[in-house]
């Protein structure tokens, strides 16, 4: 399948899958959500998220709706994105530290940050496009900016 967003294209033919990541249907939810972390040929990340909802059609016929979304990501993105629940399959991103007892036991810590009311819309609507929480996107950008200005 490919895609061309902003006038480059996103191929999961020609790329290779690092990652994914499948939430089947409970009984609260019915639609299947498929991930796919992949890479391009020319280094580039994008997340293919595949969706399937069944529904009945006009003549009471269980049927299903199929959605294809794709998003681009930096590489720390992706490196955030893969290493969190998923099943990695690709070693792109280096050796991966085994987990202590201090990763296990690590308590979330709180931020508060007091934003203009038109930055919170333009972080609200970022996390939106890339089917993330406000929060899930705030630290991905924390830790893009604290990689871009270590030393």
């Amino acid at each position: 399948m490919k895609r061309i967003i902003d006038g480059v294209a996103y191929n999961t033919t020609t790329s290779t899958l690092i990652a994914r990541n499948v939430v089947e249907p409970t009984s609260n939810v019915w639609t299947k959500i498929s991930e796919f972390l992949y890479q391009t040929q020319g280094g580039a990340f994008f997340l293919h998220q595949h969706e399937v909802t069944p529904y009945k059609d006009p003549n009471g016929e269980w049927k299903e709706r199929e959605r294809h979304d794709f998003f681009p990501m930096a590489r720390i993105q992706a490196q955030t994105w893969a290493l969190n629940d998923t099943e990695l399959l690709a070693d792109v991103f280096g050796d991966i530290p085994d987990a202590t007892e201090r990763d296990i036991n690590a308590d979330a810590a709180v931020v508060q940050t007091r934003l203009p009311p038109s930055l919170k819309r333009r972080i609200e609507s970022a996390a939106a496009t890339r089917a993330l929480s406000v929060n899930a996107y705030s630290i991905r950008c924390y830790e893009r900016c604290l990689l871009d200005n270590l030393p």
